[in-house]
């Protein structure tokens, strides 16, 4: 699974849930434009930060391998 923040979406620090109230150690702030990003080696994977996003920027894609 791979989970990556929408740029568009993202309200950066306006709002901050994913790395600030959330506390996910898998996420930290941009420093240029405060938008989240993920470190993706320390993601457990565990999908909550989608429901917590309020702008729907946190997207999880599964990749299959055949």
């Amino acid at each position: 699974m791979t989970v990556r923040v929408n740029e568009e979406k993202c309200l950066g620090s306006k709002c901050a849930v994913c790395y600030r109230a959330f506390r996910c150690p898998a996420f930290v702030e941009e420093p240029e434009t405060g938008k989240a990003l993920i470190k993706e080696a320390n993601c457990p994977g565990c999908g909550a930060c989608i429901s917590i996003c309020p702008a729907n920027a946190i997207e999880v894609t599964e990749e299959r391998t055949l």
